[in-house]
């Protein structure tokens, strides 16, 4: 049997939960993280045998959600699994994102960003309960820049209520000029 060569782990945790979400995710709690992080810990112990992966991905949730502290404790419990890691993909929403947690997604080789965007239009990330707003993106996509992060992904969301043709057209030709590689683009569900 051919060992796994790939982990995902889901990180349940948000500062807020965005009205379009249907993800399995709780309000950040501390004490809760801290249960959260002792139970993956075990977790990755007892089941987790193979040390080999090749790509590694954070999701949820939204894991930089969790403070420096909690998110370094999270990387270091992974650090024995990416000694041979092709991809090690966290995902991010810009309003968690500080120097700190940035410079320590880089110690523990994050070498792929994926950003919950969802929208350039202001009006529209407030309609969907997000806190960043646009210029916060593009403020954020330098910074990481500046800090070597060049392997980045944006999430970005159409059929939203009240989104006109003109402004997803402008959002794509947006997303084009700003030159990430990868852009993931998601019609609203409604579960």
């Amino acid at each position: 049997m051919a060992c796994p060569k790939a982990m995902y782990v889901h990180v349940p945790f948000c500062r807020r939960i965005c009205a379009y979400c249907d993800f399995t995710r709780v309000g950040l709690n501390d004490r809760l993280v801290e249960r959260w992080l002792d139970t993956l810990s075990i977790e990755l112990q007892e089941r987790v045998q193979n040390k080999q992966i090749e790509t590694l991905y954070l999701g949820g949730g939204t894991p930089t959600a969790l403070n420096e502290k909690q998110l370094e404790r999270l990387l270091s419990l992974l650090a024995p699994y990416t000694d041979s890691l092709e991809e090690f993909t966290v995902e991010l929403n810009p309003e968690t994102m500080n120097d700190e947690k940035i410079q320590l997604l880089k110690r523990y080789h994050v070498n792929r960003l994926s950003i919950g965007l969802q929208s350039i239009q202001d009006r529209l990330l407030r309609m969907m309960k997000r806190q960043h707003t646009w210029l916060q993106v593009k403020e954020l996509i330098q910074r990481l820049r500046e800090n070597g992060f060049w392997n980045l992904s944006l999430d970005c969301m159409y059929s939203l209520p009240t989104q006109t043709m003109d402004e997803w057209q402008m959002t794509l030709k947006e997303l084009v000029e700003l030159r990430i590689p990868h852009l993931s683009l998601y019609s609203l569900t409604i579960e």
